[in-house]
């Protein structure tokens, strides 16, 4: 049974956010999974890497 969504920050030690998210893309899409990924960066370097589908958003 999947969530019906996943929070994921995107600065977590050992494996970033961007890592985990392309994990998850290639067995579940967008779709089925959804996640909504947070960060305190809001340099847009840091928020461009999440590519193709994504929203960003200032908190």
């Amino acid at each position: 049974m999947l969530p019906d969504l996943i929070l994921l920050d995107v600065m977590m030690p050992g494996m970033s956010g961007y890592e985990v998210c392309t994990q998850l893309r290639k067995k579940y899409s967008s779709a089925l999974l959804p996640i909504i990924m947070v960060s305190a960066c809001c340099a847009e370097k840091d928020v461009v890497q999440v590519g193709v589908g994504a929203h960003t958003m200032p908190l």
